[in-house]
């Protein structure tokens, strides 16, 4: 069932009695996370964490939990799949589920022992119940049987009866074409939500327990879900709108208690337009442009024409070649302060019309300053180079003292832009990337430069959105901006005890396996609906292909490299 009341229905259960929480490894879970924590630490609510990274981990945390816990709680994960039917719970056992992941599964939306928490006002269109599930279920397969039974027996049956129980038959078998049609139209398109930090701070504030660490938690999770594109830029605004209040309340309120003066290591925030090129405060101007999405994209960068037209923009600005390779603390101090509007006054004449976007940045004592954006990106960077320590090593960075740890992920995630724009440069100079019709396909070769890099999913999903954009700009076909793409990398042969292909449960030695990924067209903005998900499912069935669905992002599969060819057929059959 769907719960709205953050304090009443969802947090005065939790302090019932001890908790396990399972949180998935992204950065708006780790944010969400970090809030929980600190709620349960003002309150001495006992819990227990575990971070999971896929469907066969989360069942397996629960299998071996369920004994010593009865009310579980599930961050980022768990809300798009039958809860109830994958973990077969007890019935003391109770699970809530805070996910920005839509659409939420129909059995957790209507099963009283799944509570679903959702942001009073999200627009969450569930059909009603009536019309998924019907209470005389058993009942009309029981009279059916014993209709047939009395044919049998007595040879004769009285006519009235008879039609009674066709029109009963064809009364379900309208209701159960109507309920498929139904399913398949509320479950046919991925999407995300309000993010689970965002929605974790505001309970904060119903508490009256909100601080600006806190609030800081919900903009770098706001944030990541923004940079992955995973929400529209509507939904970023209005929720930016409502973060920037908090803000202004918080820090004002904090100015006043301070009279002005702030400690080495007081947390402050502000609400800020700031131009979207990616860790331009901690690289060098030149770096940054030439690895940050908007520039690299609109500029075409990959090319020798690109370059020339970068060195042309840095000359219309003003700003010097020596000056824009330096260090950006090492700048002038007036090109520093006037860059934005440098920037404003040419960018337009380059192509470049989204440069500048809202946002937060925090200033933690005298010396450090981040933007939320560089925050994210180093927070993922960390998740990314290590799943149990580095799902530590991120919390650890959202604190006052872990500045040193942020700016590992910082330097790590230079690298990381760096390694993404060489395989985007490579695979259009190479053509990698292939019109299939209702799709785009790109498909990373095993001699590739780099290409191990992105056998892990969130790596492999942001490597498809930066060469989607790539390629939508390096081509002048105005019909590439509504495909989505898929991309392909192989995987190392499996050799290990794994969830997989074989009927025993384990992967055969020797298989060799595809990572594949689906990103929505760049295109829709106003709707990041994916649906490679259910397309995915489909074209399985279709064609009998192996895959794995173990990740909780629906539009990545993993599947055997011989069904790769057939199972492209079926998905653009049913795609076209």
């Amino acid at each position: 069932m769907l719960v709205t009341d953050l304090k009443k229905d969802f947090y005065a259960a939790l302090a019932r009695q001890r908790v396990l929480v399972l949180v998935a490894v992204d950065v708006d879970a780790v944010c969400a996370c970090k809030t929980l924590q600190c709620l349960f630490q003002c309150d001495q609510i006992s819990y227990s964490l575990v971070p999971v990274t896929g469907w066969s981990n989360l069942e397996a945390a629960f299998q071996q939990h369920r004994e010593q816990f009865s009310l579980f709680l599930f961050l980022n994960c768990g809300v798009t799949g039958d809860l109830v039917d994958s973990l077969r719970p007890d019935h003391h056992h109770r699970f809530f589920v805070v996910d920005s992941r839509r659409p939420i599964h129909l059995v957790n939306a209507f099963a009283a022992q799944v509570c679903v928490v959702v942001r009073e006002g999200d627009d969450i269109q569930l059909p009603d119940y009536d019309e998924i599930f019907r209470e005389d279920e058993e009942s009309d397969g029981g009279e059916e049987e014993m209709d047939e039974d009395d044919q049998n027996q007595k040879g004769t049956t009285d006519e009235d009866e008879i039609e009674v129980s066709i029109e009963r038959r064809r009364k379900r078998r309208l209701w159960e074409e109507k309920r498929r049609e139904l399913v398949f139209e509320y479950e046919q398109y991925e999407y995300f939500g309000t993010s689970s930090a965002l929605l974790l701070f505001e309970l904060a504030w119903t508490l009256s327990k909100d601080s600006n660490e806190l609030l800081w938690c919900a903009i770098v999770g706001l944030t990541d879900q923004w940079l992955q594109e995973k929400i529209p830029q509507g939904k970023y605004v209005s929720d930016v709108a409502w973060l920037q209040r908090h803000v202004s309340r918080l820090n004002h309120r904090q100015e006043e208690g301070s009279g002005g003066s702030y400690s080495h290591d007081s947390l402050r925030l502000a609400f800020t337009y700031e131009l979207s090129l990616s860790l331009y405060q901690h690289w060098s101007l030149l770096d940054s442009l030439t690895h940050s999405l908007p520039t690299w994209a609109g500029l075409k960068l990959w090319s020798l024409a690109g370059q020339r037209r970068l060195q042309g923009l840095l000359a219309d600005t003003g700003i010097p070649l020596i000056e824009a390779r330096q260090t950006f603390s090492a700048m002038d101090l007036e090109l520093k302060t006037n860059l934005q509007q440098l920037f404003d006054k040419t960018a337009e004449r380059f192509g470049l019309k989204e440069l500048r976007v809202q946002t937060f940045e925090a200033r933690l004592g005298f010396r450090h300053r981040f933007l939320a954006g560089d925050l994210a990106l180093s927070i993922s960077t960390i998740i990314q180079e290590d799943t149990s320590a580095g799902f530590s090593s991120a919390l650890h960075a959202l604190t006052r003292g872990g500045v040193a740890k942020l700016r590992e992920g910082i330097e790590r995630a230079k690298l990381w832009l760096e390694c993404v724009h060489r395989v985007v440069a490579s695979c259009i100079a190479t053509a990698q990337l292939t019109s299939l019709g209702p799709f785009l396909f790109c498909t990373l070769s095993q001699g590739m430069p780099d290409v191990e890099a992105f056998c892990h999913p969130d790596r492999l999903c942001m490597l498809s959105l930066h060469l989607l954009h790539s390629h939508v700009h390096s081509t002048k076909s105005r019909r590439s901006r509504q495909l989505p793409l898929l991309v392909s990398v192989p995987l190392e042969v499996k050799t290990t005890e794994t969830d997989g292909f074989t009927g025993n449960g384990f992967r055969a030695e020797g298989i060799s396996t595809v990572l594949l990924a689906g990103t929505p067209p760049v295109g829709s903005y106003g709707d990041r609906r994916n649906f490679f998900g259910r397309a995915f499912e489909k074209a399985a069935e279709t064609t009998a292909s192996h895959i794995i669905c173990d990740n909780f992002n629906s539009a990545v599969i993993e599947l055997k490299s011989e069904d790769r060819s057939r199972f492209l057929d079926a998905l653009i059959t049913l795609l076209s």
